[in-house]
């Protein structure tokens, strides 16, 4: 299992260029058979307004293959959000609850994708660190 969280998903990055480059990883299937997607940030938002906001911004870029609709309701249902702050342990420990529902008993591969401001990385990746780290595989902050 990789569970992917987008720490900054409400921002512009995030909508404009990391969601579209991962629906374009799933879409070549490049992704594994059991991921999540997460977007974590201080707005509040709930999954389906999250997944509103990201479905607006994905293409068929690639190419115009058949079943490219089909493939990004797919995609989008692996999308959720969790609301924090970015230098809470406490909120990072309820994302962390969540990821483990998502992830269902399996070896938990854990990625934050940081689409924050630089002066706020090191708060938010103690905080992902102490809390929210993957507690049997790996870890990978970008």
């Amino acid at each position: 299992t990789v569970s992917i969280t987008v720490v900054g998903a409400s921002g512009d990055l995030a909508k404009k260029k990391i969601f579209p480059a991962l629906f374009a990883l799933y879409y070549e299937g490049c992704l594994p058979e059991h991921f999540t997607i997460c977007g974590y940030a201080r707005s509040k938002m709930t999954d389906a307004e999250l997944r509103n906001m990201v479905s607006k911004t994905l293409t068929c870029r690639i190419d115009k293959r058949e079943n490219c609709d089909e493939k990004m309701e797919q995609f989008l249902r692996r999308c959720f959000y969790h609301s924090g702050q970015y230098d809470s342990e406490d909120n990072f420990a309820d994302l962390d609850k969540k990821l483990k529902e998502h992830e269902g008993g399996r070896v938990s591969n854990r990625l934050f994708y940081l689409s924050i401001p630089p002066n706020i990385f090191i708060d938010a990746v103690k905080c992902a660190s102490m809390s929210a780290s993957s507690g049997n595989g790996w870890t990978r902050v970008i």
